[in-house]
């Protein structure tokens, strides 16, 4: 009997191999798990309450690298991995943006003292209507030192029509020199603050991620380090949960897989228990290839979809070779036979055709859940099993130790 059982784990077990390649190959060909991601990152960021975040997260150049290749490009809309470190990253440079952009030019102006020749200038600018503002302030976001802002001005200046009121108006401002951004460090310096309020502040009011990052943000002191942090545990939560939804369903996949391995097969649970009764050849043949199974793997071989691409050919060929050595000890297969003039599948009741074609799928069935439970499952349990095997034939040849005892 437990040669029995011991050939139905190890049809299982190499069966869950099978199944788990294939798996592995349609997750990356499907891109299910990037897709998984991308609805963790979806609910967080709200994207159908705030598609403008999203929308600038995804198109990050640190997350438009990570999805880089043309392969990932085209079968998913995210990476298959992203780190809690690289997610926070980009969430508050999308929100110091955010920020950068929600500032006026009136709070420029506050940031300059009196008597500066940039808050003059910014003062004159704004007096002038929105374009001379709007186009200054762009020059000083822009702008990594007062050289390359007085650069610019010169460059946009050049492109205005002669005569117009804006040209007139920064002409003005240009003509005091480089010297009218001498405190442009001041606005940097406004600009770069690691100000956690002010980038919440220019979230839209009252939106679930405003109030979940201000819910994290309250959990801190304000300081921008113990705030990403906050967001790196939020990120783990969220994918911990991505992670579930994703085991799910490979779950449901791993499931029809197997129904397909084991009708392709016909490795019927049923069957291969009836074969290896009534035949004893068949048992200690299964029996041994189980057992050399385990001597030559200590851990079953790491297939995940980076291998399963890569080593396809050699996994292939090595559970080719393991189960084709099942085949005929298992009956593993679709042989037909003829009864009565009529051509039936072998050990069918001719009688009762649709009661053996039940008792095949429901055969089917069992296997196709016994594969569901997955490969390291049946590795453990067939190696407790072989040992157990092996226990029982080392006590059986031990030598039986007779003491006579003799009368003195």
């Amino acid at each position: 009997m437990l040669q029995i059982i011991v050939g139905i784990i190890f049809t299982y077990l190499l069966l869950s191999l099978l199944a788990t390649t294939i798996n592995e190959l349609l997750a990356s060909w499907r891109g299910w798990r990037g897709y998984f991601l991308d609805e963790g990152l979806q609910k967080m960021l709200e994207k159908n309450e705030n598609e403008q975040a999203y929308r600038a997260f995804t198109r990050n150049p640190l997350y438009k690298q990570l999805r880089k290749h043309p392969l990932i490009m085209r079968i998913s809309r995210a990476p298959s991995y992203l780190n809690n470190h690289t997610f926070s990253s980009i969430l508050l440079t999308v929100l110091r943006e955010k920020y950068r952009n929600s500032l006026t030019l009136d709070d420029f102006i506050h940031a300059l003292p009196d008597g500066s020749p940039l808050k003059a200038a910014l003062e004159e600018a704004e007096s002038k209507g929105n374009e001379v503002a709007n186009t200054l302030k762009t020059l000083i976001i822009k702008a990594k030192s007062k050289e390359e802002a007085y650069n610019n001005l010169n460059a946009y200046i050049a492109k205005l029509p002669e005569g117009s009121t804006s040209r007139r108006a920064l002409e003005i401002i240009k003509s005091k020199g480089d010297r009218v951004f001498d405190h442009l460090d001041l606005i940097q310096n406004l600009l770069h603050a690691e100000n956690v309020e002010g980038m919440l502040d220019a979230l839209p009011k009252d939106s679930k991620l405003e109030r979940i990052l201000r819910q994290l943000k309250e959990e801190t002191t304000g300081e921008i380090h113990e705030f990403k942090a906050k967001v790196n545990n939020w990120f783990d939560e969220v994918m911990d949960r991505s992670a579930g939804w994703y085991k799910r369903h490979m779950q449901m996949i791993t499931f029809l897989v197997g129904l397909t391995i084991a009708a392709s097969l016909n490795a019927d649970t049923f069957k291969i228990y009836r074969h290896l009764s009534t035949n004893s050849d068949a048992r200690q043949k299964v029996a041994e290839l189980a057992t050399d199974f385990v001597s030559k793997n200590e851990t079953l071989p790491e297939i995940d979809a980076t291998n399963a691409r890569k080593m396809q050919k050699e996994i292939s060929a090595m559970l080719t070779e393991d189960v084709g050595k099942l085949r005929n000890p298992l009956g593993l297969g679709w042989e037909f036979e003829e009864v009565n003039g009529v051509k039936i599948i072998q050990g069918d009741n001719p009688d009762d055709p649709l009661g053996s074609w039940a008792m095949r799928f429901l055969g089917w069935i069992i296997t196709a859940l016994a594969i569901s439970l997955g490969a390291p499952f049946w590795f453990d349990v067939l190696k407790r099993m072989v040992n157990i095997k092996g226990a029982g034939r080392e006590a059986q040849s031990a030598p039986t130790q007779v003491i006579v005892q003799t009368n003195k």
